[in-house]
């Protein structure tokens, strides 16, 4: 297909943040149609996805990318008038529920181009999403949730740095992720200082070391990891 002049100079970008809850993943442009595998049809069998019931993935719906997860951006190519307004969805669900992310292509890229540049300091990125993003919708309030976290774990981190109580000494261990994975591969990130590449890779491991040292600096690990759906325990070393 031939692509719009404004949805080829967007993706050509490529605009990556270090957030696992935005874009990670772009098509090339002679890639395009393929990239909408798994959301306008079945990249094995060909069964096409696409339909006119309300959780269907629209027949004028094209990805244009994907975060750490899969979840897709989207545009409407029948909204060509208005700039591409962006989309997204979370995949997974059962069905499509669109909310709309950007006003138009360019308002998506100046947005993520505003992240981009302060999201090695949690401090700005907070107040940057406080000041210039609508936190009632879902993605920027989720968004704006992981990384409070983030940056309260590097506090306790700190403060734990600097406890000389000696105890059990073990590592904690992740068995099951649970429900709420970006949330888990965000929590891997900031503790393990990993990029949303390599805590993605980690959190599809059947079992997960997160920590070694002593329970009383790494009971919290647990507390927070059950507290995001995890199964999560303290093993202790064996004597």
């Amino acid at each position: 297909m031939e692509l719009h002049s404004e949805i080829r100079k967007f993706i050509e970008k490529k605009i990556v943040a270090d957030n696992p809850y935005l874009p990670q993943n772009y098509p090339e442009v002679s890639t395009f149609e393929k990239f909408q595998a798994g959301y306008r049809f079945n990249g094995i069998t060909g069964e096409i996805y696409t339909g006119a019931k309300p959780a269907d993935f629209k027949e004028s719906w094209y990805v244009i990318c994907s975060n750490a997860m899969d979840d897709p951006f989207f545009v409407d190519l029948l909204e060509q008038e208005q700039g591409f307004p962006v989309y997204f969805s979370w995949h997974g669900g059962g069905g499509w529920e669109p909310v709309k992310v950007a006003e138009d292509l360019n308002d998506f890229a100046a947005k993520l181009l505003s992240i981009q540049k302060v999201d090695q300091d949690n401090a700005k990125l907070i107040s940057l999403l406080n000041t210039d993003f609508d936190l009632t919708i879902e993605l920027w309030g989720e968004m704006y949730s992981s990384v409070e976290e983030e940056q309260d774990n590097d506090s306790i981190e700190e403060a734990d740095a600097d406890r000389s109580e000696c105890y059990t000494s073990g590592k904690v261990i992740v068995r099951d992720i649970g429900p709420q994975k970006i949330k888990i591969v965000n929590y891997l990130k900031a503790c393990l200082k990993l990029t949303p590449q390599e805590a993605l890779a980690l959190a599809k491991q059947k079992e997960i070391e997160v920590a070694q040292g002593y329970l009383v600096n790494l009971k919290f690990l647990v507390s927070d990891l059950k507290e995001l759906g995890a199964t999560a325990e303290f093993i202790a070393d064996k004597t």
